[in-house]
């Protein structure tokens, strides 16, 4: 029966969000109770229609004594995940992202999957098997986290490929290494969850400490910080980092996820876990290329 609950739950969530009416329902009751008039005046609907909606956003809304609308847990889990995807790519456009908006939209992330398994343990009382379920929700949620913010590393990387104006080279490597340790956090979760596959998961770790984390020193950011004297040759490397390693970046994530997809079904697939691992081992040999390629531009600053 939970088991029942959590999957209604979850098609009434996805259902919900790709509806515009009622993703325009639930911003309004995002924090304020509003009345059926107020909500029928703004959505510019009649009111068959409106109430048709209401009553199909089913458990994400809660009807007041006073007869107002507002958002349940569940709703306002639902409005925080729809904030953190609806993020336009093209917002990364001109560079006028800054560090606080970027850190905004990962913490959105990280609240929406703390939002998420909070609730879960809702549906999983009375089961003997509660524990198991959270933990492969859980996983579920964290994998598909790492995969998320992986990608919108990428998207900064490729935000302004061929248009890199070295004035905004240093706040994009910087943006890039903020999602690149927001996915960190991801993996590390993962790891504890499942303890089993750590020789996997640090393999993959490895990469992240050469890729984001200014690990070891000939590590991806400390190249940057070598190459930014010359901004020129910074935005060529930022370009080419791009070009090469991107499309793996985004390659590894989703394999992760989708070695976790099927948790409460068939467990985890350990051949897409390898895949993601093979996968990190050919961006290794990327990086490694892509640092050697710019060293000697890196260590050719002139002196003062």
């Amino acid at each position: 029966m939970p088991e029942k609950v959590e999957e209604e739950t979850y098609s009434l969530i996805f259902k919900s969000l790709k509806h515009p009416i009622r993703r325009k329902i639930l911003r309004m009751l995002q924090g304020e109770q509003q009345s059926f008039s107020r909500i029928l005046d703004t959505i510019s609907i009649d009111s068959g229609h409106l109430s048709y909606h209401i009553e199909n956003l089913g458990t994400l809304v809660r009807k007041f004594p006073d007869g107002k609308y507002g958002l349940s847990s569940i709703g306002n889990a639902a409005v925080n995940l729809m904030q953190g995807v609806e993020e336009n790519p093209r917002m990364l456009a001109p560079i006028r992202l800054r560090s606080r908006r970027i850190r905004n939209v990962v913490l959105a992330s990280l609240i929406v999957g703390l939002v998420l398994l909070a609730s879960l343990y809702t549906y999983s009382y009375y089961s003997l098997q509660a524990e198991i379920r959270t933990r492969q929700d859980a996983t579920v949620i964290v994998a598909g986290g790492f995969w998320m913010t992986l990608n919108r590393a990428c998207m900064v990387l490729d935000s302004q490929l061929g248009q890199v104006k070295p004035e905004n080279v240093e706040d994009l490597v910087r943006n890039f290494q903020m999602y690149g340790q927001s996915a960190w956090d991801f993996l590390r979760t993962l790891r504890s969850l499942h303890p089993d596959y750590d020789d996997l998961f640090s393999r993959i770790d490895d990469l992240f400490f050469s890729m984001f984390l200014g690990m070891p020193d000939e590590g991806v950011m400390n190249m940057f910080a070598l190459l930014s004297w010359n901004r020129t040759i910074e935005v060529i490397a930022f370009q080419e980092l791009n070009l090469t390693a991107s499309p793996r970046i985004s390659e590894m994530g989703h394999e992760t996820a989708e070695a976790f997809a099927n948790m409460h079904s068939l467990g985890i697939d350990p051949q897409r876990l390898d895949n993601a691992v093979s996968i990190a081992s050919q961006l290794q040999e990327i990086l490694d290329t892509w640092i050697l390629k710019y060293s000697d531009s890196a260590y050719q600053m002139p002196a003062h």
